[in-house]
């Protein structure tokens, strides 16, 4: 019974984070700290029963990239397949992490601390509460750090507010030049042709052994199927390369409850050498090169993923 308590008040709190702006839950949390121990009590209880962790994906990756020594010559090709090094900064070597949503903050326990410290990884950790000392209490979208100050920034399973495009715009603003952005979602949560007839969008709660005969079929893809990327996550990935972002390889769509994408920070396209190039065409009367096709302004963040919201 006490289980079955926690599981609802869980789904409670997990629903008002998916359906409220991040300012609102952080005031939520703020006047009403136990709800976030609440929440994070039941969100432990529900990764109990998960066939793996995305945060454990992301500590494996991040250690084995850190193995790496960066060479002259390396090759950062986006479509590589091979395992790169991590960007670090040039003169420490230090590889600063932003943790955005961190919850239990476990990557910075993982590297922050003791042997940690010799793999030369820095996590920042920020969240609506502080579970841990690693953690600053934040908005995700207005964070209190400078320009250009971070090299990855991981969103596991933290795109929740109903302003979730305002968190990626802030990575954008926080990243360096070339520096790498990582997701974690569930994959029921991107929308398909038929997700009125969804019914419940959570996915998070399936035991081990249970399987999504809809996130089993083979993806369809979008127009070329060069770029690797499934039909159903072609929204979220042209909303990301609106914001300055680039996709790194392909989906990894191969976990039935989790589908994860890596990014690189790019320039600005706006007055870059494309758009001169673009402007000399039209002068001289040349026929003017497609632009690239993005989503349309309207396409707002519910248009893009879904909120867990439970039936009742």
């Amino acid at each position: 019974m006490r289980a079955k308590l926690t599981s609802a008040r869980f789904r409670h709190i997990n629903e008002t984070l998916y359906t409220t702006p991040s300012n609102s839950s952080l005031e939520l949390f703020a006047t009403q700290p136990e709800m976030y121990t609440e929440y994070h009590l039941g969100f432990r209880q529900q990764v109990s029963v998960w066939p793996s962790n995305p945060v454990d994906t992301f500590i494996h990756t991040l250690r084995d990239r850190s193995k790496i020594k960066f060479q002259k010559g390396y090759s950062r090709a986006l479509n590589s397949t091979a395992v790169q090094p991590l960007p670090r900064d040039r003169d420490t070597g230090i590889c600063t992490v932003a943790d955005l949503g961190c919850g239990d903050a476990k990557i910075a326990a993982t590297f922050n601390h003791g042997k940690g410290l010799k793999e030369k990884i820095k996590v920042l950790s920020f969240d609506l509460q502080a579970s841990t000392p690693d953690v600053t209490i934040a908005d995700v979208a207005n964070l209190p750090l400078p320009k250009e100050s971070v090299d990855v920034v991981i969103f596991c399973l933290a795109l929740m507010g109903t302003n979730f495009l305002q968190f990626v715009d802030e990575a954008h603003r926080i990243l360096k030049w070339r520096g790498e952005l990582w997701v974690a979602e569930i994959k029921s949560r991107f929308n398909r042709k038929a997700s009125a007839a969804d019914g419940n969008s959570n996915a998070v709660g399936r035991k081990k052994g249970t399987e999504d005969a809809e996130d089993g079929d083979e993806p369809e893809m979008e127009g070329g199927e060069k770029r690797g990327v499934p039909k159903v996550y072609m929204n979220f990935v042209d909303a990301l390369k609106k914001r300055g972002f680039t996709l790194k390889g392909a989906v990894d769509g191969q976990n039935k409850m989790f589908v994860r994408m890596e990014f690189v920070k790019q320039p600005p396209e706006a007055g870059g050498k494309e758009d001169e190039e673009m402007e000399g065409r039209a002068a001289m009367g040349r026929r003017m090169p497609k632009k690239p096709k993005f989503i349309e302004e309207d396409l707002k963040e519910d248009m893009i993923m879904k909120p867990c919201v439970y039936k009742l």
